[in-house]
């Protein structure tokens, strides 16, 4: 502080949730202690906590050390500025996509930013190796195996967050095989969370991409009734 003179200072907490494995694994809450007292009183920190889980998923004694911050929805892209992401990452980026191309990644990550943004790295990869200059929807295809490869660590962590039972609900819906009808309570907390959302008489994924990395690795991943380590 005496460093920034009157400036605020923004600290930036990733993954928060996984503080939750430093109280487990050592029975104490001194980080959170921490972290609540620069909340309460160092007004000129701001604390940005940024995770994947719902506030209802957190462990109960999380409600006393957040008692003072808000919480704001971040969700996908929209299309307009997923396309934008596309075309103009960087400044002066060039135009080496098709509209084929742009629509595809479009329908495949549903503006998810990290999927896009890996996607379209896989494809500029691709265009070097092959010293081509224009990508076109076959190439996006073509690269989802190395999507896959490339994104292990997303979608392994993505699967290790499931519970046992949401895991059985995203493998019956890659496969297509019940109807909203049919699917346990769990799959409503599935739409809440941004991973499946509601299409007439059954559910269906949000992220296309998503969908086929759970129905070709899924079940081999873990298993649906493992639970993740």
């Amino acid at each position: 502080e005496k460093i920034t003179g009157d400036r605020t200072l923004l600290l930036c907490l990733d993954e928060f949730e996984r503080l939750e494995e430093v109280v487990r694994e050592t029975g104490s809450r001194i980080p959170l202690n921490f972290l609540r007292h620069v909340i309460q009183h160092r007004s000129r920190w701001t604390l940005l906590f940024s995770g994947s889980h719902l506030p209802e998923e957190l462990a109960p004694y999380w409600s006393d050390y957040l008692i003072n911050t808000r919480s704001v929805r971040v969700s996908y892209l929209g299309e307009a500025d997923t396309r934008d992401l596309i075309r103009r990452p960087v400044e002066g980026f060039p135009d080496i996509y098709d509209d084929g191309a742009v629509e595809a990644i479009v329908r495949l990550t549903r503006g998810q930013p990290y999927l896009v943004q890996l996607t379209c790295h896989e494809l500029v990869e691709r265009l070097n190796r092959e010293k081509r200059q224009r990508a076109t929807a076959a190439d996006v295809e073509a690269v989802v195996p190395a999507l896959f490869e490339r994104g292990y660590m997303y979608f392994d962590e993505f699967w290790k967050g499931l519970t046992p039972e949401q895991r059985t609900v995203l493998l019956a819906v890659a496969r297509g095989k019940e109807t909203a009808d049919e699917m346990p309570p769990v799959a409503e907390h599935l739409v809440k969370k941004e991973v499946l959302e509601r299409a007439d008489e059954a559910y269906r994924f949000q992220v296309p991409l998503v969908e086929r990395w759970v129905a070709e690795k899924g079940a081999g991943h873990y298993g649906p009734t493992a639970r993740g380590a």
